[in-house]
């Protein structure tokens, strides 16, 4: 097999390239994808490609817009049950969706 792995940013995929990773994903998740990408925003991504058979495998890393930031200690709502606490924040960094 003659495969490669390619790493650039969302700007640098081509409108095919943006087709099949749509397909790949609606493949995985089972579920439509239809405004999946511009609500995500611009991210890495890493592509898997066979050289016959073109991308087989994906993985991206969203960069999310300053607007999109968690505001710790000024929480827009509270949702808690009679007597309980606050939920606390959790930020994981890594990945939030491969396929």
């Amino acid at each position: 097999m003659d495969a490669r792995i390619r790493v650039l940013p969302s700007a640098g995929l081509t409108a095919a390239e943006w087709s099949t990773l749509t397909e790949l994903c609606v493949a995985a998740f089972n579920e439509p994808w239809d405004d999946y990408w511009e609500n995500i925003g611009p991210g890495v991504h890493v592509l898997a490609e066979d050289i016959q058979r073109g991308i087989v495998a994906h993985a991206a890393m969203p960069i999310a817009p300053p607007r999109l930031r968690i505001r710790l200690n000024n929480p827009e709502a509270c949702l808690s049950r009679a007597g309980a606490s606050p939920p606390r924040v959790r930020v994981t960094a890594g990945g939030t969706a491969s396929c």
